[in-house]
């Protein structure tokens, strides 16, 4: 047998294995779950300072929208 061959069988049975249902579950539970979490933990500051900045944007901009339309109608 060629290790190509091999390495194919290997993986092959690697791949069926993690297609069980119970392994499927162990690997969201212990693998994916914590990783979601640590990627939410590292993300967290800054979603919330982009939607502050939205927030304030939009803000600024119904403020000089109203300033505008007010120095509009005196002119």
């Amino acid at each position: 047998m060629k290790i190509k061959e091999i390495c194919f069988e290997i993986v092959d049975k690697c791949v069926c294995e993690i297609k069980q249902k119970e392994n499927i579950d162990k690997i969201k539970l212990h693998v994916l779950d914590p990783c979601i979490k640590h990627l939410v933990e590292q993300f967290y500051p800054y979603i919330i300072t982009t939607c502050i900045i939205f927030i304030l944007t939009l803000l600024l901009c119904i403020i000089m929208t109203t300033i505008l339309l007010k120095y509009k109608l005196f002119l």
